[in-house]
């Protein structure tokens, strides 16, 4: 086999191997970079409905690119959700991606996040202040939509998100085809090299 069918070959194979919602973020303005909150719905429990929730663009503020979401509340007894619906397929697995940041003051601040991905969730409290760090979360779809929603409590200063993602989790089948197309291309890179050398 030539080195350019093996090129194909390995193409064909990791086409089929790896759906398209398994490379493809299903979450719109995950990074916040059109500069709103684009795709995303807003909620907050304060009395008049103020939130305090913001696009920022602070260097310091912001994971990658210009833009981020600064998550603050009102009050200490005030919660605000961003949330966001999206496509799935039932049964099948995701994993959601976002990076956090929380500046707690020096712990002066009573903070709380609740993410919710599909079936599941996950809760934080009271955490030291910590740069950003990415967090993955995986859920298997119970419905052929799935909420994500990050509900938060937190006065100045605030968390801050970026790059939020979710993508479908290949199946272990489509792991073994892609695994395979990519050893029919070391093979033929292989055998390529001995051809050149003798």
């Amino acid at each position: 086999m030539s080195f350019r069918s093996a090129l194909i070959a390995a193409a064909l194979v990791a086409g089929v191997a790896t759906p398209a919602s398994a490379v493809t973020n299903l979450i719109i303005n995950g990074g916040f970079e059109t500069g709103t909150f684009a795709g995303w719905t807003r909620t907050s429990t304060a009395p008049s409905g103020a939130s305090t929730t913001a696009i920022t663009t602070v260097p310091a503020e912001v994971h990658s690119g210009t833009y981020a979401a600064k998550l603050r509340t009102v009050g200490a007894n005030t919660t605000n959700t961003l949330s966001q619906t999206i496509a799935t397929v039932n049964a099948r697995p995701y994993v959601l991606t976002y990076w956090l940041r929380n500046n707690d003051n020096r712990g002066r601040v009573i903070d709380s996040l609740t993410v919710t991905a599909g079936p599941s969730s996950a809760f934080y409290a009271n955490r030291p202040s910590f740069a950003y760090t990415p967090f993955n979360q995986y859920f298997v779809a119970n419905s052929t939509s799935s909420i994500i929603s990050f509900a938060f409590k937190h006065v100045s200063p605030g968390f801050y998100l970026d790059d939020v993602s979710v993508s479908m989790v290949p199946e272990p089948a489509a792991w073994g085809l892609m695994v395979a197309g990519f050893g029919m291309v070391g093979f033929a890179m292989r055998r390529r090299v001995r051809t050149v050398a003798a």
